[in-house]
């Protein structure tokens, strides 16, 4: 393969993830949500720790921001956690794997 063809390879498989993500954020849509899916900013207590904020949104990728002296963490549906979590409900205790060790996400709200 040339290195152009190889470079127009590449270009086309990040269009079809551009594309994907933009399907994403146009199916989020506006407003609260009542489990975790995409669009979703929860706060969930790992191992009975420190609450943390997460926000489930597309081509998150465990970026922390900081907004009003909160820190968030912003993952990608596809992440591991995420997908432990979908469609979760306040409230909601479950085991998730975190790498080698499964610990006890208590999921406190959704937003």
């Amino acid at each position: 393969m040339t290195s152009q063809g190889y470079l127009a390879h590449a270009f086309g498989e990040r269009a079809v993830a551009l594309q994907a993500s933009l399907d994403q954020l146009e199916d989020m849509g506006l407003g609260p949500r009542d489990e975790v899916v995409v669009g979703a900013l929860l706060e969930v207590e790992l191992n009975d720790g420190e609450p943390q904020l997460l926000a489930i949104l597309p081509g998150g990728d465990a970026t922390l921001i900081h907004v009003e002296s909160r820190a968030i963490t912003v993952l990608s549906a596809a992440s591991p956690l995420a997908r432990q979590l979908r469609h979760a409900e306040p409230g909601e205790v479950l085991e998730v794997d975190m790498g080698p060790r499964v610990v006890e996400a208590h999921l406190t709200r959704i937003d």
